[in-house]
Order: structure tokens, then sequence, then C-alpha cells
């Protein structure tokens, strides 16, 4: 009689998440907390990295690659 009662389809009020439903959802808002840890974590690294210049300004750049295409095309010209 026992295995009738689990194969029979429980009733709508007796559907619960259980003991596993709550150790994922725990595991969830670790696994995000500690995502959101790591984040910000590197972002700190990021920012730190900025201010010592180990990006160098974004305008510097595009004029330096913009000068030495122009160098290039020069160089080219004149043959």
């Amino acid at each position: 009689m026992t295995a009738a009662w689990i194969l029979a389809a429980p009733d709508d009020n007796d559907v619960v998440a259980g003991p596993i439903g709550f150790v994922v959802f725990i595991a969830l808002l670790i696994a995000v907390a500690l995502l959101g840890w790591s984040l910000t974590k590197h972002l700190k690294k990021v920012h730190q990295a900025a201010e010592e210049g180990v990006y160098g300004e974004p305008e510097a750049a595009a004029s330096e690659v913009a000068a030495s295409e122009a160098a290039e095309t020069e160089g080219h010209d004149s043959k």
C-alpha cells in the first residue's frame, strides 16, 4: 500500500520545495554573493590601475594611432 501512495499524484496543497529546494536556494544566494564580492574586487583593481596610468589616455592613444597611420601613408606616397 505504501508503493501505491508514492506513485499517486500529490495534491496541489501538498507540493512544497522541501529541503532540497532550500539548499539550492541558499547555494544560489552564496554564489551571487561571491560573484558580487569578486566583481567589486576586480573593479577596485581596474580603478587603481587607471589612476596609475596603466591604460593611458584614450585621446592620446587615438592621436598616436592617427599620427602613425599618417606617417605610414606619407612614407608610401613618397616612393
